[in-house]
């Protein structure tokens, strides 16, 4: 993570993967391309937090650049991690196909994200399961048949408060945030855009 000082006009180069956790999830094809895990930025409460989709560590830095803490975590509904297909060697694309899709049958989590009113953070997770089928000859895993969606929700120290599946919750491509303290979430209505609007009990 590059940190740019617009006062001094400098940019310092901040090691986010301080656990090595990143690497862990970095596929090597034989034609030496890769594909690696997404890595999510957010903010909240001062903090700018790193996090990325196949292991539940948040790395949190203040606006220094400076990292504050690592949280992890133990989810009752989830892996804390995925589990890694053994070999870190140059595979085959089938291979790293059928290696990324036991990954995503197990858990992938997205960023969180603050809410203000209620001093808290929101965080999705999901379990994929899929179908037999790919949509064209590109895709990388198979077509999913159905997407299992979790919350998880943390105080404003990022200890854990509670966790549940949201069944209104089906689609595996999803945007969210909080307002008035509820979790927003992007919704496709018949090629409509609207929001699933979920109220989280304190």
């Amino acid at each position: 993570m590059d940190v740019l000082s617009v006062s001094d006009n400098t940019i310092k180069r901040v090691d986010t993967d301080t656990e090595n956790s990143f690497q862990d999830f970095f596929f090597r094809f034989e034609d030496g391309s890769f594909l690696n895990p997404a890595v999510h930025l957010s903010s909240g409460k001062d903090n700018i937090i790193v996090s990325h989709e196949f292991s539940n560590e948040i790395m949190v830095f203040n606006d220094e650049g400076e990292l504050v803490k690592i949280v992890q975590y133990e989810p009752k509904l989830t892996p804390k991690r995925a589990n890694v297909p053994e070999g870190s060697e140059a595979k085959s694309t089938e291979q790293i196909k059928k290696d990324y899709q036991q990954m995503l049958e197990q858990v992938k989590f997205e960023s969180l994200v603050w809410d203000s009113v209620n001093d808290r953070y929101f965080r999705l997770s999901s379990k994929r399961i899929f179908t037999d089928t790919y949509q064209n000859e590109w895709s990388l895993v198979p077509e999913t048949k159905q997407t299992i969606i979790f919350l998880s929700v943390f105080d404003g120290d990022f200890n854990l408060v509670s966790e549940k599946e949201i069944k209104e919750l089906t689609d595996n491509r999803f945007k969210y945030f909080a307002k008035d303290g509820r979790l927003w979430v992007a919704h496709n209505f018949s090629d409509d855009l609207g929001f699933i609007v979920i109220n989280i009990e304190q």
